[in-house]
């Protein structure tokens, strides 16, 4: 047996698995599916896995918005987590590394932003998507929306006071959620699709989950699903695209 030869394999194995746990998990763009994209877009992969979409669009004038895509809805709950995903959504903006519960809010208003119009995130079945609308296309303002975006990606706090404290807010969000038109979407999903786990896994979650949730089962979820390689960021704006190249591999 040769060890020597055996312990080179090995090496390469991890070596290469090393690489595929940093490649993306939902790979955007890819050149060789006969799909011509926009030449002015510009894409990019990290060396961690994350993905960036920039594309510059000066109309109008001196405005950009950014979205981060995470590649994880209430699909990837377990029966335990439903409703977490939506509940997470909620937490990101309660509470992060560089913005202490309600500082974020102030923050929003002192650039101009108005939250839930130029600041907004929404939990679908198979994504959860944070936005923002900057008011200026400027280093300082870009940056410090890079901050945010950043606090999203991997600064979650998760603060266990705040959790209880937003479980009022959201089973208040249920109860208004629950229209005659939200009522006939279900049972139209439950008769099209009888069998589907979609109908156990509606992002709003159950009351039971919601009432006992807690800082671990959030980070739990948080955890699995906030990585690198399993997200997006997508850049469109009145911008240099090299300045906001920049950025990103500084922040992310």
């Amino acid at each position: 047996m040769n060890y020597r030869s055996i312990a080179f394999k090995s090496s390469i194995l991890w070596f290469l698995l090393i690489l595929s746990c940093a490649a993306p998990q939902h790979r955007i763009i890819v050149s060789d599916q006969g799909v011509q994209a926009d030449p002015g877009i510009v894409y990019g992969v990290l060396p961690n896995g994350f993905q960036y979409i920039l594309k510059e669009n000066s109309t109008p004038e001196d405005q950009v918005n950014i979205h981060l895509n995470i590649f994880a809805g209430s699909m990837h709950e377990t029966d335990a987590q439903q409703g977490v995903a939506h509940y997470l959504e909620h937490m990101l903006f309660n509470g992060s590394e560089h913005f202490k519960p309600g500082e974020l809010i102030d923050y929003f208003q002192s650039v101009g932003m108005d939250f839930g119009a130029d600041a907004n995130a929404s939990t679908s079945f198979f994504n959860t998507v944070y936005d923002l609308s900057l008011p200026k296309a400027d280093y300082k303002h870009m940056d410090e929306a890079f901050v945010v975006i950043q606090d999203y990606a991997k600064g979650a706090l998760l603060l266990e006071s705040e959790v209880e404290r937003e479980k009022g807010i959201i089973l208040a969000e249920k109860r208004e959620r629950d229209s005659v038109s939200y009522r006939t979407f279900k049972k139209s999903l439950e008769f099209e699709l009888p069998d589907s786990l979609f109908n156990q896994r509606f992002p709003i979650g159950i009351d039971s989950v919601i009432q006992n949730a807690d800082r671990n089962l959030l980070k739990s979820y948080y955890d699995q699903w906030y990585r690198p390689d399993n997200m997006a960021l997508i850049v469109v704006g009145d911008f240099d695209v090299k300045m906001v190249q920049s950025m990103i591999v500084k922040r992310f």
